[in-house]
């Protein structure tokens, strides 16, 4: 970071971007479901912190010919 310390603030500041658009798009789901979303959640999303598991779709294993 010696040599470039601007990549380091690009980074950050291309991270902050993605969690604002994140948090912004996740809102829509959060009213329905009436569950708080933050900035802090989409930081976390956005690293692939959530594993997200649905109860009600049959998924069913698809033959693959090789």
């Amino acid at each position: 970071m010696v040599v470039a310390p601007e990549l380091l603030l690009g980074k950050a500041m291309v991270d902050l971007l993605s969690a604002l658009h994140s948090e912004k798009e996740m809102k829509n789901w959060a009213e329905i479901d009436e569950v708080e979303w933050t900035v802090t959640h989409a930081y976390f999303a956005n690293m692939g912190g959530f594993s997200l598991h649905f109860r009600d779709v049959a998924v069913r294993p698809t033959k693959v010919d090789h």
